[in-house]
């Protein structure tokens, strides 16, 4: 779409972001998919990501992108820990041009998701596990008002979401599965 003209940005929301690791996972991989595809006509500024969390001292912690070796062996390929990290002893900090895509908000899933906006991609992965099925089943409705067309949701694997087939349609590709948004 960014491509084709048809689309001047890409949105994406990471909702319970935690200290950061996913959003930042997020950019390091658009930032890597351009740049070893030679990919010209498509700017790194074209991408918006937005990430959240209930706790303002999360959020200071993911802004600051500091991360010790144990948190940043957790799923991070070692190639992306080399291109995108600089080692200070034993913390490993973000290079700022990726700390720069993400924009960070304290933000509690139970209030209007309204001032946020519309997005392309939402990550709410292992956020609804902690809540009743009623506010589980509100919270992923409300984000599915907030998708654009075609948007796409990822949960958690082991979330389950038994009444997605009212707002979504469950997808799978290469054995993930995820959700497109209904219009």
């Amino acid at each position: 779409q960014l491509r084709k003209n048809k689309k001047d940005k890409v949105r994406i929301w990471s909702a319970g972001c935690s200290t950061g690791q996913e959003p930042y996972t997020v950019a390091m991989i658009i930032d890597n998919y351009l740049s070893k595809n030679n990919i010209s006509d498509v700017s790194i500024s074209q991408f918006e990501i937005v990430a959240t969390d209930i706790s303002g001292s999360i959020i200071e912690l993911a802004k600051a992108a500091r991360y010790d070796a144990i948190s940043i062996m957790r799923g991070l390929p070692e190639f992306y820990k080399n291109k995108y990290f600089e080692k200070q002893g034993r913390i490993y900090i973000l290079k700022d041009n990726i700390k720069k895509m993400i924009k960070f908000y304290k933000f509690n899933l139970q209030k209007s998701f309204i001032f946020l906006g519309n997005f392309d991609l939402i990550y709410c992965r292992y956020v609804t596990i902690y809540f009743s099925d009623i506010l589980k089943d509100d919270i992923l409705k409300r984000i599915g008002l907030v998708l654009q067309q075609n948007g796409k949701l990822f949960l958690g694997s082991s979330e389950i979401y038994f009444n997605f087939n009212v707002y979504y349609d469950k997808k799978e590709y290469m054995g993930s599965v995820y959700y497109e948004v209904k219009r």
